[in-house]
């Protein structure tokens, strides 16, 4: 490995032999992995679990923290994982005498190093969350993850005596993370639907992790039926009650009319249909093409806007929306074929369906709004609450296929016997 000359006094013992035996351990590591230099790093966190440093372990920090010549401590900001005793709750926990005595030497071996005692997996968070670019050396495997990622920063998965010895020295060995070739993606997943929950993410992880691409396909697009299921329901029982619910919250001057009432719903669920192909999109880390397009719907949407509204009033802007956004509408779903390396063609007969049986009950229960009219809160929590289950019946039966009912069924067991425990 190449050293400039403060490293070569690191290593001949002139800032003192605790640094010359961090940036040895330091050598070794970076000639296993082919390292031709070190990087300065600004941070540090290690993990040094008692139950992993075990006694030998813990000797061996304390050794470290024993130095008496030279620089003793750490020279960069240092923080530690969550320890692996509870003081308070020891004898509930089961953990004995001799593993706290164990904590207890090694926090105390860590503080005479100067390591900040935080306790913490999550220091993006809570600490000091590292910037783009910005070298580290972090152990944590959820840590590395989200500052490689999230924060663009640039971190390999140190071990224990890494992180320590990268706290030292103020740098590690240049290999894996820290190189831009080090960085590249090998593998490219495209998913159709955003997880939502954390057994989300753990189920896509599972599905990614087994090559299950067909069958992830199949459950973004059984997430999109749902999607669809819940929003024409929903819909169409706001187009039913919204003139009554405005003339009992703020009385009938306010309520905008036929029109404005069905485009304004129509829009609001191209956009909760749309929104989930961008997220997608996002989720592959490709979003320049994403991008371009909603740019382009976005000038489509002023151009429009501007063009209908000195004649249509309110009904322009929505017809505006509606027609601008038709972009993302028809682009969304071919950008998330090519990630999928499926043929990008749009589905006109998956959506027909669908689609044809949302209008129908969005026009219907719109026309049907105009003539009813709740004189009463009751009488109107009453009726959507009604609506409600209607609406959600009759998408269902008219609006899915059979193949696609029995998906949402065998989903909607699944999550009752879930519930029932």
């Amino acid at each position: 490995m190449q050293l400039n000359d403060e490293e070569q006094d690191i290593l001949a013992g002139k800032i003192g032999p605790l640094p010359q035996q961090a940036l040895q351990h330091q050598i070794k590591v970076g000639n296993f992995f082919g390292a031709r230099d070190l990087v300065p790093v600004s941070q540090a966190h290690i993990m040094a679990d008692t139950e992993s440093l075990g006694e030998a372990g813990v000797r061996w920090l304390e050794q470290l923290a024993s130095s008496t010549e030279g620089q003793r401590t750490v020279r960069i900001p240092t923080i530690t994982d969550p320890r692996g005793t509870d003081f308070a709750h020891a004898a509930f926990l089961g953990q004995t005498a001799d593993m706290l005595d164990l904590e207890r030497r090694a926090i105390a071996a860590f503080v005479q190093l100067g390591v900040s005692m935080t306790d913490t997996c999550i220091n993006y968070q809570t600490i000091q969350a590292p910037i783009y670019n910005e070298h580290v050396a972090f152990g944590d495997t959820g840590v590395v993850i989200y500052s490689n990622s999230i924060c663009g920063a640039r971190s390999n998965f140190e071990g224990g005596p890494s992180a320590l010895a990268a706290g030292i020295t103020g740098r590690t060995p240049r290999y894996g993370f820290h190189l831009p070739d080090g960085r590249r993606a090998t593998l490219k997943i495209c998913t159709e639907f955003t997880p939502d929950t954390l057994n989300d993410w753990g189920a896509l992880g599972g599905v990614i992790g087994r090559g299950e691409y067909e069958w992830a396909a199949g459950l973004r697009a059984e997430i999109m039926n749902l999607t669809w299921l819940f929003v024409t329901a929903v819909g169409a029982t706001i187009l039913l009650w919204n003139r009554s619910f405005l003339t009992l919250w703020v009385g009938p001057e306010n309520y905008a009319g036929f029109w404005t009432n069905l485009l304004v719903v129509i829009a609001t669920v191209q956009t909760a249909l749309v929104r989930t192909d961008a997220y997608v999109l996002d989720a592959t880390l490709q979003p320049r093409l994403r991008v371009w397009v909603a740019a382009v719907a976005g000038v489509a949407i002023v151009g429009f806007s501007i063009a209908l509204t000195p004649s249509l009033g309110i009904v322009g802007v929505c017809l505006g929306v509606l027609m601008g956004r038709l972009v993302q509408t028809i682009a969304y779903p071919l950008l998330v074929d090519r990630c999928l390396h499926r043929p990008a063609r749009l589905r006109i007969r998956s959506i027909a369906r669908p689609l044809t049986v949302m209008l129908v009950m969005f026009g219907a229960t719109a026309t049907v709004g105009e003539r009813v009219l709740a004189h009463h809160w009751l009488g109107w929590a009453a009726g959507v609450a009604l609506s409600l289950a209607i609406m959600m019946a009759v998408a269902f039966v008219a609006g899915l296929p059979a193949e696609a009912r029995g998906t949402v069924l065998g989903r909607l067991r699944t999550m009752l016997a879930t519930a029932r425990g």
